[in-house]
């Protein structure tokens, strides 16, 4: 007991944070939420159909509350443009250390608001999802006493201000709670692949899930297809049993030191790999990792003072709640935005068939090229509009999906530089591919359903 006590003491497990290092934290959330935030065309949600949004989590609590203002704010383009520039501002002010506390949490509020009504038109996403929970825990700390502006202007008002390359509890309870919020959302994705069981390894789902995000609508084009096909089916099973490892794996850089200088690069390598194989692109994940791999020894000295002060550090009780709070979100396997348990890619099917949609566009010209809504409504990127794709199939005359499509036609001809490049038509293919039994077929897979979306003149 009393090893156990050794191995999991605050001074064991606490990282030596200095007001610089919990600065650094700040800097890094910021930073990736601040390019995500800019990234996105928040106004062109008012060119898509009202009836697509789906009423989502805690925004429909607000939305009731509120008597229907997302409504209201979803169809008009100036009110969604200040919604977009007020998460940036705020953003860059957490970022550059302004009125840290306040911005910080400022920027979470409105970049919850932001990506939820994103989701309200496409899906449940996950990305952006933890940096904008480590942010709103960094509301709650003194993130803005070092690379700030708050400092800067206490230190030219002449208040006093402490050393900022000194070892506080503080900031390393700070540290640490960021760290729990990133490395136990990475368990619990591990965990939501363990109730799924061992077929999760087995060579054929994972080869399904990497094949139907690599042949579905995606923001990238390039294709490795052929590559993972030739490779033999344990490769599959050691990569995935890798992968969940290395998820369950994050836990550890909690209480073993050593962990943070290694784990972190198994994640980057992981999401390198699904970007590649998958087309699906984590770059909050890759680049959150670098709030463990910067060395404290880059951000100060040490102390005596310090050492006897982590040496009587005992646990908080908000760092106890907010490992239980993850604890029954994965328990509860709650999924209710912004809250999950991080189920992403966890089913299992290993038949060996795959099911994957496919988006053309006729144009004038008689040519048929790819179909990409999402170059005429930003807001779809990344194909967000898979959830209308699945709605195609099962009602070809759905009203929502036929006024989607009806409205990227229009635009796109609207911009079209000649005739010929109208789009005369849209048309959504459906394809099975048993890729089992014939994983060279040229036309990847068979044809189950067509469905066509003529463009009025």
């Amino acid at each position: 007991m009393n090893g156990w006590r050794a191995r999991f003491s605050p001074a064991a497990v606490l990282p030596r944070a200095t007001p610089r290092m919990l600065a650094w934290v700040r800097i890094v959330i910021s930073a990736i939420l601040l390019l995500s935030a800019l990234w996105e065309d928040l106004p062109s949600i008012a060119l898509l159909p009202p009836a697509q949004r789906e009423p989502l989590g805690v925004l429909a609590v607000i939305e009731a509350a509120t008597g229907g203002a997302f409504a209201w704010l979803c169809r008009t383009p100036a009110a969604l443009a200040v919604l977009q520039n007020a998460t940036c501002l705020a953003l860059l002010a957490a970022l550059v250390g302004w009125r840290a506390r306040f911005s910080a949490a400022a920027g979470a509020v409105l970049y919850l608001l932001t990506t939820g009504l994103l989701r309200e038109y496409s899906s449940f996403y996950h990305t952006g999802l933890v940096p904008m929970y480590a942010l709103a825990v960094l509301a709650w700390s003194p993130c803005g006493e070092a690379w700030s502006v708050d400092r800067w202007r206490a230190q030219r008002a002449g208040r006093a201000v402490p050393p900022d390359d000194v070892p506080r509890v503080v900031d390393a309870w700070a540290v640490y709670a960021v760290w729990i919020v990133v490395a136990v959302s990475y368990v619990m994705a591990g965990v939501c692949k363990l109730r799924a069981g061992p077929g999760w390894c087995h060579p054929l789902n994972i080869q399904a899930i990497l094949l139907v995000d690599a042949l579905t609508p995606m923001q990238f084009s390039f294709d490795f297809t052929k590559l993972f096909l030739a490779l033999p089916g344990w490769m599959f099973t050691l990569g995935s049993a890798g992968a969940v490892a290395g998820e369950l794996g994050m836990g550890a850089v909690l209480v073993w030191p050593r962990a943070r200088a290694w784990v972190p690069w198994l994640m980057v390598a992981m999401h390198v790999g699904i970007w590649l194989f998958q087309r699906v692109l984590f770059f909050d994940l890759i680049l959150i990792q670098a709030i463990f791999l910067a060395p404290a020894a880059w951000f100060g000295r040490g102390s005596p003072a310090s050492e006897t002060a982590f040496a009587s550090a005992v646990w908080p009780r908000p760092i106890l709640a907010l490992l239980v709070a993850f604890g029954v979100i994965s328990v509860s396997r709650l999924e209710w935005y912004p809250i999950s348990d991080m189920h992403m890619y966890s089913s299992v099917d290993t038949a060996g068939v795959i099911r994957y949609p496919q988006v053309f566009a006729q144009l004038a010209s008689g040519q048929v090229v790819e179909g990409r809504p999402e170059k005429v409504i930003r807001a779809m990127d990344d194909a967000r509009y898979r959830r209308l794709l699945r709605l195609a199939k099962k009602d070809a005359k759905n009203a929502v999906v036929v006024e989607f499509f009806t409205t990227c036609g229009r635009l796109h001809n609207a911009r079209a530089a000649t005739p010929a490049e109208r789009i005369v038509a849209f048309e959504v293919v459906w394809r099975s591919w048993d890729f089992a039994h014939h994983p060279t077929d040229p036309e990847r897979g068979k044809v189950s359903k067509r469905v066509r979306f003529a463009i009025p003149p």
